[in-house]
């Protein structure tokens, strides 16, 4: 019972011998073509899906490779990709030296442009935050239900506008509150004067 324990562990130990005789240990260093200096954190990866390894700040790196030959990819961002065919046999491995050509990162060009008016309502604020009473409806063609209408998303969270009437006669200036089927309904009644001009108001 001894000797075949003793046997057994003889093989395992040969066996884990003769795997570990057969991983060679390749050392290498990757380089800038024009520079000649050092690339750190180049990723280097095996072509069988064995783990491979990363370039240090000196730019090398050691792999751990079995018999037979192998491809390396070398990676690394603003990097044209390098690949190399390498043959593992014999004892001692010579030292790998790579170059790679630094490549032009080039971005898709962003243009800002002005965001235009999405409603006629929008446009009306834009052009000018203060308008005669004539320009409200003969620039516009728009009664204030039209451009409330229009304007959902004010209609839903201001529920309304005031109208600032500035008269050319003095202490006759007046607000309307609320929401209106036709702009012209609210001036007629109040003509007590000329009307020099409007102003739309959010509520």
């Amino acid at each position: 019972m001894r000797f075949t324990a003793f046997i057994l562990v003889f093989v395992v130990c040969f066996s884990a011998i003769s795997a570990s005789s057969e991983m060679r240990l390749l050392e290498g260093y990757v380089f800038d073509h024009k520079t000649q200096r050092a690339i750190d954190n180049v990723d280097i990866k095996l072509d069988d899906g064995a783990e491979g390894t990363t370039t240090d700040e000196r730019g090398r790196f050691v792999l751990r490779l079995s018999e037979g030959v192998h491809r390396l990819s070398f990676f690394r961002i603003g990097y044209g990709l390098v690949s190399r065919e390498v043959r593992v046999s014999g004892t001692r491995l010579p030292i790998l030296y790579i170059e790679m050509v630094a490549r032009e990162i080039v971005a898709d060009t962003i243009e800002v442009v002005a965001q235009s008016a999405e409603t006629r309502f929008e446009e009306l604020h834009e052009a000018t935050g203060v308008l005669s009473g004539d320009e409200l409806q003969k620039k516009y063609s728009l009664t204030l239900a039209e451009t409330m209408k229009n304007e959902i998303g004010v209609a839903i969270r201001s529920m309304g506008f005031e109208v600032f009437f500035h008269y050319l006669q003095p202490g006759i200036d007046f607000v309307l509150s609320g929401y209106w089927n036709e702009f012209d309904t609210y001036i007629a009644p109040r003509n007590t004067g000329e009307i020099n001009y409007a102003q739309l108001l959010p509520i």
